[in-house]
């Protein structure tokens, strides 16, 4: 193995450790049958039984991290390429739970209410959950393709995109497809809720629209991004946020589609965008880093983390840049106003402390 390949083994290794911790904990039921190469597994809790978990660092995942949620103040929810959907317990960073039934990876995960959530897989479906007992409540196999991104409209209907064309809304409790919006080509690879009857799409002619899901009607395009759309948030009631594979964030007006400040930093692909106040967004990017932006007025923050650069710099500048993953930064959720959390190809799940 070249030293890449032996630093990703040692990496799944440790994280496969904590799969093994998670059945072994309270007496839980363990049996080696159910993994594949039950060797492997042996040899993991040997060669790592004296391991402990670091709090600000989760490890858990044996293939890349994809999404993140977060469900109460201790409570953070996690999907991946290794089919599996871990929840998490923040405060001490143990691993709670693991739903399991996905046949492929998880794309996606969205927060449903405190005790349900839903989940988009390249297995052509999407899974509604009960976390409490890890009961998968619904499968839903109308798509045709891998299912990319997912978002909660109301609380009984969800809209799925897939790279079949298509974006679905289903009924939760019922269970069915009640509405399919299709185009003629590329993916739907990622949704935004605008209100109850519009969608922010963004697929590969690198453009963004808004969907009439009820007329199913694109009512608005916004153009100006050189590459595809990656990721959305929502500012305010008029403006998002757009994070494409041109490395830019770009803000956008809602009411006539103009983008009025494009942020330019980092050094690859944005893989994910948050808000954290009505001034300050934060990124994630395959350049390994996630950087605090001022898309306002550019005033600075005080980092007490010695491994971040402190920037200040002008309007829609880059204000900290902050450097711990080993792998592209997939996916941020807002801890609080002091924390964010991040998700990565590194396998890792890190907490960081904005202030």
């Amino acid at each position: 193995m070249n030293s890449y390949q032996q630093q990703n083994f040692k990496r799944i290794r440790k994280n496969s450790l904590s799969l093994l911790n998670y059945y072994l904990q309270d007496n839980l039921k363990f049996d080696l049958k159910s993994f594949k190469n039950k060797k492997f597994f042996q040899s993991l809790f040997v060669i790592n039984k004296n391991k402990i978990m670091n709090t600000n660092s989760m490890l858990g995942h044996t293939s890349y991290i994809r999404s993140l949620i977060k469900i109460n103040y201790k409570t953070v929810i996690s999907c991946g390429e290794d089919k599996l959907i871990l929840i998490w317990n923040i405060l001490n960073g143990k691993l709670i739970k693991i739903l399991n039934g996905h046949k492929e990876s998880v794309n996606c995960i969205i927060k449903l209410n405190d005790n349900e959530i839903a989940s988009a897989s390249n297995d052509n479906t999407v899974k509604v959950w009960y976390i409490i007992n890890g009961e998968c409540l619904q499968t839903l196999t109308n798509h045709t393709a891998y299912v990319i991104c997912v978002i909660k409209i109301s609380d009984s209907m969800i809209a799925s995109g897939s790279s079949d064309q298509s974006i679905k809304i289903w009924d939760i409790h019922k269970g069915t497809c009640i509405r399919t919006i299709r185009r003629q080509r590329g993916t739907f690879r990622c949704l935004m809720k605008m209100n109850l009857n519009k969608v922010v799409s963004g697929d590969n002619d690198n453009t963004i629209k808004v969907f009439d899901i009820v007329n199913d009607k694109v009512v608005l395009s916004f153009n100006g991004h050189t590459d595809l759309v990656k990721c959305f948030i929502k500012i305010s009631d008029n403006e998002i946020a757009s994070g494409s594979l041109d490395e830019t964030i770009k803000l956008w007006d809602t009411s006539n589609g103009k983008c009025f400040k494009t942020l330019n930093g980092h050094d690859d692909w944005i893989m994910c965008l948050v808000r954290l106040n009505e001034k300050q967004i934060a990124s994630g990017s395959r350049d390994k880093t996630i950087k605090i932006w001022d898309i306002k007025d550019g005033s600075c923050l005080k980092s007490l983390l010695n491994n971040l650069k402190n920037l200040n710099l002008n309007e829609g500048k880059c204000l900290i840049t902050f450097t711990g993953h080993d792998g592209p930064i997939t996916c941020l959720i807002k801890l609080n106003e002091y924390q964010i959390v991040s998700g990565s190809y590194d396998l890792s799940i890190n907490i960081w402390n904005l202030f």
